[in-house]
């Protein structure tokens, strides 16, 4: 783990980016959701994507979203990738020296929780610096067990 206790590490590699787009402020959010969900409910692959699976995925994708858009610097990148077998969102901003910290010693009414659920629901997770910019992203695995391979 990093100093800040969220684990310092490159993504990993060999996701194939399939989606992309540049939120500047909060308000964009609910479009994005829904343009995610769309998108990933008509997403083929060898596993069809659950609707709970992708809400989940959503959720993921908007907290480390609207971290960005909260505490990091514009431009703002959210890119999705995938190698079949798992999914990767990568959200990169202009403030490298701004990592993510999760809230220590907060009410739990006064938020801040949102890189703790992160953690817990996904397969991996870290941030990266480097040059001008950094990157957080998190990584969800598809089971076959969670998922069903039949269409819906």
């Amino acid at each position: 783990m990093g100093v800040t206790g969220w684990p310092s590490a490159r993504p990993p590699a060999g996701f194939d980016k399939v989606w992309h787009q540049e939120p500047t402020r909060l308000a964009d959010l609910p479009g994005v959701r829904s343009r995610i969900r769309t998108f990933m409910a008509a997403t083929s692959g060898p596993v069809s994507l659950s609707a709970d699976w992708i809400e989940l995925f959503v959720l993921v994708i908007d907290e480390i979203t609207s971290n960005a858009l909260r505490h990091g610097a514009t431009p703002i990148h959210l890119c999705l990738g995938t190698d079949r077998t798992s999914w990767l969102v990568t959200v990169t901003d202009r403030a490298p020296g701004a990592p993510p910290v999760p809230a220590v010693g907060r009410a739990p009414g006064a938020g801040g929780y949102g890189l703790y659920m992160i953690a817990d629901l996904t397969s991996d997770h870290g941030w990266h610096s480097q040059d001008h910019h950094k990157t957080v992203w998190a990584l969800l695995s598809v089971s076959r067990d969670e998922n069903r391979t039949t269409a819906r």
